[in-house]
């Protein structure tokens, strides 16, 4: 069965390692199969406190869908990767749109 999920991570902070993790994630996505839905840099952050004496990082988002059985497997993949200081996978629920003339139909019951 195939969910959705949403994934945060921070990068170290330099420019190499940043592109080196950013393009593994991708990477490990595509071996696993899984659809990126979307994707975002959040930019580099001073953090709160040093993560492997690191005091700056690199935020990014993904959203994606895969297969409920594979999502270990990716989990402990991204464990073991030098260039990620911290990271954070979450099962996702998908808003169905509503079509625009159930919106009307309902407010006119109202």
């Amino acid at each position: 069965m195939v969910s959705y999920y949403d994934l945060i991570y921070i990068s170290k902070a330099d420019e190499e390692a940043s592109k080196k993790s950013s393009s593994s994630v991708l990477k490990l996505l595509k071996e696993k199969q899984a659809k990126v839905t979307k994707e975002e840099d959040w930019g580099k952050k001073t953090l709160a406190y040093a993560i492997n004496k690191e005091k700056e990082g690199v935020y990014r988002f993904l959203q994606f869908s895969l297969e409920s059985g594979k999502v270990k497997e990716f989990h402990d993949k991204l464990k073991a990767s030098p260039e990620i200081l911290r990271f954070l996978v979450l099962k996702s629920e998908i808003v169905k749109k509503v079509p625009k003339k159930e919106v009307k139909k309902i407010a006119k019951e109202k």
